[in-house]
């Protein structure tokens, strides 16, 4: 299993609030057990999380950093980064100024 956390603004993109003003949930379980299986399970469970935070062709969209195990890594471009059983996820928003 792969835990995804996300930051509030995120979990906006998911749906799972049960009609009782319980939040959404911000943690979530994949099955994914590489980058490819956990592109596709994001894809299909949460579609427009998935359009906003990767491209088409599986890489991060601009603005967004992958945490994986407290290492923040930046886009790649290579659409692959190494996942295993029990690693935490996050996506974060890159903020950038001067």
């Amino acid at each position: 299993m792969i835990t995804l956390t996300l930051p509030t603004p995120l979990a906006s993109f998911i749906s799972g609030s049960d009609g009782r003003g319980s939040p959404r949930p911000r943690s979530l379980l994949f099955d994914a057990r590489s980058w490819a299986e956990f592109l596709g399970e994001i894809r299909e469970r949460f579609p427009l999380l998935a359009d906003r935070v990767l491209t088409t062709s599986g890489t991060l969209a601009s603005g967004f950093v992958l945490v994986i195990n407290d290492v923040a890594l930046p886009a790649n471009g290579t659409a692959s980064y190494d996942l295993r059983d029990g690693d935490q996820l996050a996506f974060i928003a890159a903020l950038a100024g001067g």
